[in-house]
């Protein structure tokens, strides 16, 4: 790296890059030798993050095009401009802001390392200073290098000694801004600071190496971004930079672990087909499946969260080469994202691939969340099933179980989103929108889920993507028992959910055998919708339209269910909820048959036939034909089977494993049980 910086300044210059490279030759950080650390290459001269001669050459050509003229608040667009124009004053006000940004939260600056639970400010603008520091080296003094120096050993020494945002907190939006924020200042810093080893080794050893690198071959599988569909955003933006940088200088970070190429793979699957319509402002906006705490669902915020859009335009420049990449250009083609400017400006350009040759169904196994569709495109019925539990690290909802489902547009069913907003709950109390009454969620005695200190993860028992079909069962008991006595759910002995997606009905089957040890204890079966449902309650259907969509649901089990009144849960973010509840016995079953349709289209006959140990169920449509559905009774999932066209399959009895490689995702196989690459650094004991 250093032979490829020192020939190519001649270059450079020509090109009119950024001159202030081409320091005098007894510059300290010309004469400094490189140095390798981790896997790492560290060259003596700066910048050494993000940019190389070959890089600035592209950044000044996509500029003359895209030019960024950056506002004062954004002092590391300040030093990309710097970077690729030369012109001094914007690294001059970009110094000013490094040397007068403060941590001011207790955790960054106290005497004592162990006040506060968390360092937003070094975690917010670390980047920003360290960045301004590498890339604009030369405009700074020796004794304001010394000053930063002093000052961010302070703020990553004490943040090093908090347990909220450690490295075992995998999916923490912390753990992952102080690692990257620890490997930026370990490189930018090296041969300068004396602390600069014990920065990058606790940031890409400790917290990478030691602890990520194993969560994603476990809890982590899948690429899910576990803190939400906002905060877990963090996740790819902050890994962009510092990871980025480190393949440049050596160490192929994003091959080290899957999580990568299955984050991409899930933001596709995520990521609905077509706008969707926003209810509180009248427009329509790219979005995703929510979870989780998510404060800007409310107005349709998609494609102004950087963190996505640069994340997924670092990952179509990295896997340019193969599939992966191509699909991560269609998803930005899509969504139009906000992108910053230093990722987007070094992009080295490539195809854009069709979705159509990835699988209907993607299923990441760590959080046990399943993407299910009919079709690929703008027309396509997709749904979302959260069928595990997710890291719990501050933005957690209650939601293990959930279902959501879209077409053409609209929400025909989503859970109720929010962040710290109250709703109507069940029984009539106001509660936040984290609890399990803003969900799809199942009640068992006047309770959801546990909300905490759960006795375990949930269990998929069986798991199949078939060409006409989507299966799951998955036991929920664990979720639903707690250690802690407030939260557990004494009522509970058993709780199942059994779902099939018949993707020619676009219908979505749900069965759920719910076990408590009284026959007296009501279970409640939630959905959810942004209209005001109609119940027929002779007819048991529940008919919800949204605009030009609808989704219908029919109850054919119990025979004799108690439709709740239709809850307007109100508030800023609350929907309209309706409420199936069963009682009588100890073992309860809930049958829901919901069809997704045009709001003009025909409906599903759907009818069941109990036949003492089976329900069979028929499924009707006028113009697509008859499905036919069988559902061994009992506490836990056994047989069945579908019959589509005549031909009956029974349903599987394993888990059906899904992977992801270069060339997009395979069902069945094995999965992995290490790591792609394996790391090359030190290994703390």
């Amino acid at each position: 790296m250093r032979t490829r910086l020192l020939a190519s300044s001649l270059r450079v210059l020509c090109l009119g890059a950024a001159v202030w490279l081409l320091v005098p030759a007894t510059h300290p950080a010309v004469v400094a030798a490189q140095t390798s650390a981790y896997g790492v290459n560290i060259p003596a001269a700066h910048p050494r993050l993000w940019w190389t001669p070959e890089r600035i050459a592209r950044a000044q050509t996509w500029h003359q095009t895209h030019p960024y003229t950056p506002p004062s608040s954004d002092p590391l667009g300040q030093a990309y401009r710097c970077v690729v124009t030369g012109e001094p004053g914007y690294c001059q006000a970009a110094v000013t802001y490094a040397m007068n940004q403060l941590c001011g939260n207790a955790a960054c600056n106290s005497p004592d390392p162990n006040v506060g639970v968390a360092a937003d400010d070094a975690r917010w603008e670390g980047e920003n200073v360290i960045l301004v520091l590498d890339w604009c080296y030369q405009y700074f003094t020796p004794a304001q290098r010394a000053t930063l120096i002093t000052r961010w050993n302070t703020y990553f020494h004490n943040i090093r000694q908090h347990t909220w945002g450690g490295p075992t907190q995998y999916q923490s939006n912390y753990n992952w801004g102080y690692m990257r924020n620890e490997i930026l200042w370990g490189i930018a810093t090296w041969g300068e600071n004396a602390q600069a080893d014990v920065s990058l080794q606790h940031g890409l050893i400790e917290r990478w190496q030691n602890n990520s690198v194993g969560h994603f071959l476990g809890g982590g599988r899948g690429g899910v971004m576990q803190e939400g569909s906002a905060y877990g955003s963090a996740l790819g933006y902050y890994a962009v930079v510092p990871f980025g940088s480190a393949a440049l200088l050596g160490r192929d970070v994003y091959r080290e672990t899957n999580f990568f190429r299955e984050a991409v793979l899930y933001l596709v699957h995520a990521t609905l087909p077509a706008p969707t319509y926003n209810r509180n402002n009248g427009g329509s906006f790219p979005e995703m499946f929510p979870f989780a705490d998510d404060e800007r669902f409310y107005d349709g915020g998609m494609p102004a969260r950087i963190n996505y859009g640069t994340f997924m335009q670092a990952m179509a420049d990295y896997w340019r080469d193969v599939p992966i990449g191509g699909w991560a250009r269609q998803w930005l083609a899509d969504v139009d994202p906000v992108r910053a400017p230093h990722v987007e400006a070094v992009d080295r350009g490539g195809s854009a691939a069709a979705y159509g040759t990835l699988p209907l169904d993607y299923y990441a196994s760590g959080p046990r969340f399943l993407f299910a569709r009919n079709q690929w495109g703008a027309a396509s019925t997709v749904l979302s099933l959260q069928l595990g539990v997710t890291e719990d690290e501050g933005h957690q909802h209650n939601d293990v179980g959930t279902w959501q489902v879209w077409r053409g547009g609209r929400w025909v069913s989503r859970e109720t989103t929010g962040y710290s907003q109250d709703i109507i709950g069940v029984g009539g109390t106001p509660v936040d929108t984290n609890t399990a009454s803003a969900h799809n969620s199942l009640f068992v005695n006047g309770k959801g889920p546990a909300a905490g200190y759960r006795v375990g993860q949930t269990v998929m028992t069986r798991l199949e993507s078939r060409a006409g079909y989507t299966y799951a069962a998955v036991d929920l008991t664990p979720a639903y028992r707690a250690t802690h006595p407030v939260l557990d759910n004494p009522a509970v002995v058993h709780v199942e959910r059994e779902f099939v997606f018949v993707r020619g009905l676009e219908t979505l089957v749900a069965f759920d055998r719910v076990e408590s040890t009284s026959g007296a204890h009501p279970k409640l079966f939630l959905a959810h919708f942004e209209t005001s449902p109609t119940v027929d309650a002779p007819s048991r259907t529940v008919t919800a339209v949204n605009g030009p969509q609808a989704l219908r649901l029919t109850t054919l089990v119990p025979a004799a269910p108690t439709f709740r009144p239709v809850v307007n849960e109100g508030g800023q973010v609350g929907q309209f909820r309706v409420e199936i509840e069963t009682s009588g016995a100890p073992l309860s079953y809930f049958l829901n048959v919901m069809q997704a349709r045009g709001a003009a289209d025909a409906n599903v006959a759907a009818s069941v036939v109990d036949t003492g140990t089976a329900y069979n169920v028929t499924l009707t449509h006028p113009t697509r034909g008859t499905v036919l559905l069988s559902f061994q009774k009992g506490g836990t999932s056994t047989g069945g089977s579908i019959t589509i066209g005549g031909a009956t399959s029974a349903f599987t009895t394993t888990v059906q494993v899904m992977t992801v490689t270069d060339a997009g995702v395979t069902w069945g196989g094995a999965a992995p049980t290490t790591p792609p690459n394996a790391p090359t650094g030190l290994r703390i004991p």
